[in-house]
């Protein structure tokens, strides 16, 4: 008789025992009640982990369902194998749908120490959820280390000698805890700001002396007040290379955008677009531009090139007689300007969390149905949080894979399971060269030799994962208008149903699901 088939015997007649066949990791001793489910974890790997805090790690999990019952949604987590204070670690559980009788399956589980996570060894237990039953807690699971952080490594990342702190609260109810900052831990407090949408305060603070930025978190994680440190993290835009100006917009044909009807035009969808500044001003743009803020407060709004490039692949005016033509031209654009440009005249910009969280919190508020994020950087908790929160009020989140220069792997946003990740391919359907590839990418759009908007009633092509975000924001606002109660995860379901596969069958690591096609999509 088969191993697998003895194991559920005994569980059927032996309901309280614990049953571990030769090979098996555990065997759960918890069952529901009445129904005696027992799991049986066949291999974790890896078994132990070594990473710093805001490092994510996966456990790929393989378990055997040894009941008779058949059950619509199971989820897989862990759980700390003794009680510690709750926000040490971001857990993200795996959930299998329709799991039946002696079925194997592999979950993949997610670990994120956060800045409060002490260091050294933390063993974590497996958890089994069925909707209706207690967990049922397997004593098996992975070892994690939690290890100091290279500050050689964070510095390319991360804005020297800055921290960032979020707390409950309104701003104006902060003096006493500014001033216990300032005085405990001899720290200048910068600029104190309100995230409305998450319900915190966001305070920027700099260190005066010789610490390290890992130092000094470590040090604020264990605070009375139980603030959350973090660093101020860097960002960069996706997609600075320019060319000649062309006179050929082939995204349109790739994208079967030229065989849609004149009124399918995005007319009713409000994009935040959170970049640069844009040129509201060029001809191709004037009124397109309901809406500015400048989180950033200085420099020019109208002369940066890299938000201007993605407001007109998006909305640039169409049959005017001049220009270009945006994929979605009905749509109402807010140009939220949180990257500043390296130097006036540059395509290349970077921004900080501090100015990003500013201006997520700002979209999410004026309650607008996308946003573009054609930008990348190291893992965010503070930016993640947000974009949950985005995602939670219905607004579809779409950002550029990024491009080869970022010093993260993989880039965030983009890697966050609730952002549509986007690559880049040229006119013959490859890949772009200076593209990055990953299991996180889930569609790719036009991104080399792009023609667009550039200030100063100018136009010139670019190239970048930047420029197929921005396509692929286009293509969700004319989904939008003709659906506008889709929900995020609904949108993404059909662009990925509806794209041309390109590559190896199925998703895969350049290309993602494939080229988003509008005529199937719409």
């Amino acid at each position: 008789m088969p191993r697998y088939l003895l194991a559920a015997v005994f569980t059927i007649v032996v309901i309280n025992m614990c049953v571990i066949p030769p090979g098996a990791a555990q065997v759960s001793t918890a069952s529901h009640p009445g129904k005696a489910p027992h799991w049986i974890i066949n291999e974790i790997v890896p078994p132990t982990k070594a990473i710093t805090r805001g490092q994510e790690v996966i456990f790929d999990i393989q378990l055997t369902n040894l009941t008779r019952l058949s059950y619509k949604r199971v989820e897989v987590s862990f759980t700390l194998t003794v009680s510690r204070p709750k926000g040490w670690f971001e857990i993200k559980p795996f959930y299998i749908q329709n799991c039946r009788p002696q079925q194997s399956f592999r979950a993949r589980v997610s670990i994120t120490p956060t800045y409060q996570a002490p260091l050294g060894v933390h063993n974590f237990y497996i958890s089994i959820g069925v909707p209706g039953y207690p967990p049922c807690i397997i004593k098996a699971g992975p070892q994690l280390h939690v290890t100091q952080a290279q500050e050689k490594t964070s510095l390319q990342s991360i804005v020297p000698r800055e921290i960032m702190v979020t707390v409950r609260g309104e701003t104006r109810a902060l003096r006493p805890l500014l001033e216990h900052v300032r005085r405990s831990y001899r720290l200048e407090v910068v600029e104190v700001m309100e995230l409305a949408a998450l319900g915190k305060s966001l305070i920027r603070l700099r260190i005066t002396d010789g610490r390290s930025v890992e130092e000094v978190m470590e040090a604020l994680s264990h605070d009375p007040y139980k603030i959350l440190p973090q660093p101020n993290f860097l960002y960069q835009t996706a997609g600075t290379k320019a060319d000649p100006l062309r006179d050929l917009q082939y995204a349109f044909r790739a994208l079967n955008a030229d065989r849609l009807p004149p009124d399918v035009d995005g007319k009713g969808v409000t994009i935040a677009l959170i970049d640069t500044g844009v040129d509201y001003q060029h001809q191709d743009l004037v009124g397109r531009i309901a809406q500015k803020k400048d989180i950033v407060g200085t420099g020019s709004f109208c002369r940066d090139l890299h938000g201007t490039a993605l407001a007109g692949i998006i909305a640039a005016y169409c049959r005017n007689g001049i220009g270009i033509c945006g994929l979605a031209p009905g749509v109402v654009i807010m140009a939220i300007k949180a990257c500043p440009p390296i130097a006036e005249g540059k395509m290349a910009a970077t921004t900080t969390s501090f100015w990003l969280s500013q201006g997520l919190d700002y979209a999410i508020l004026q309650k607008v149905k996308v946003i573009n994020l054609s930008l990348g950087g190291p893992k965010d908790p503070l930016i993640a949080e947000l974009i949950q929160e985005a995602f939670a009020r219905g607004i579809v989140i779409v950002a550029a894979a990024g491009d080869k220069g970022l010093t993260n792997y993989p880039p965030y946003p983009a890697a966050l399971p609730e952002v549509i990740a986007v690559a880049a391919v040229d006119i013959k359907g490859n890949p772009y060269a200076e593209g990055i590839q990953g299991d996180f990418i889930d569609l790719c759009a036009p991104g080399v030799d792009i023609m667009t908007t550039a200030p100063g009633d100018k136009y010139n092509c670019y190239a970048g994962t930047s420029m197929a975000a921005a396509y692929v924001t286009g293509a969700v606002a004319l989904l939008l208008q003709r659906h506008p109660d889709l929900k995020p995860k609904q949108v993404r379901s059909l662009m990925e149903q509806s794209a041309e596969d390109l590559g190896a069958s199925g998703r895969d690591r350049q290309f993602g699901w494939g080229l988003i096609d509008l005529k199937k999509l719409l």
